[in-house]
């Protein structure tokens, strides 16, 4: 099972030593890559529905 990089933020923030995690040592840039990665997830699922919906439109009849 594929999971998409949009729900990597979700899955990752859900533990009880968040903060803990973000003040160690490199705890800035894993958070800081878990919300580019959450962020580009989510961009690539709209341009991928968009290519979808347009390839439907564009199917002739």
């Amino acid at each position: 099972m594929e999971v998409n990089s949009g729900v990597m933020p979700v899955m990752h923030m859900r533990g009880a030593h968040y903060g803990e995690i973000a003040r160690s040592p490199g705890g800035f840039f894993f958070v800081w890559t878990l919300w580019a990665l959450g962020g580009l997830g989510g961009f690539i699922m709209i341009l991928a529905a968009r290519g979808l919906w347009d390839l439907r439109r564009s199917r002739p009849r």
